[in-house]
């Protein structure tokens, strides 16, 4: 259980850094760049889910996390 927050909070930090670069946003906030990685984690898991893709390692945890992260960039450019 502890290694799996541990793991969350590792890949949201990293995919939030990377949605943030790919989209030229400020990436000094590591606070802003986890919460946006983390929301991204739990978006691009479920939106996975949906369509079959699975990640069964690190990398493919990243690159999913940072498909959401950049979708959850998207949408908040959207509605606000």
């Amino acid at each position: 259980m502890l290694w799996f927050i541990i793991r969350t909070l590792i890949v949201g930090l990293l995919a939030g850094y990377a949605a943030a670069k790919l989209n030229h946003m400020d990436t000094s906030d590591w606070k802003k760049n986890l919460l946006l990685g983390v929301a991204g984690s739990f978006l691009g898991g479920f939106l996975g889910t949906l369509i079959g893709i699975k990640s069964i390692n690190i990398i493919g945890s990243v690159l999913i996390s940072i498909t959401g992260a950049c979708l959850v960039i998207w949408l908040a450019r959207k509605i606000g």
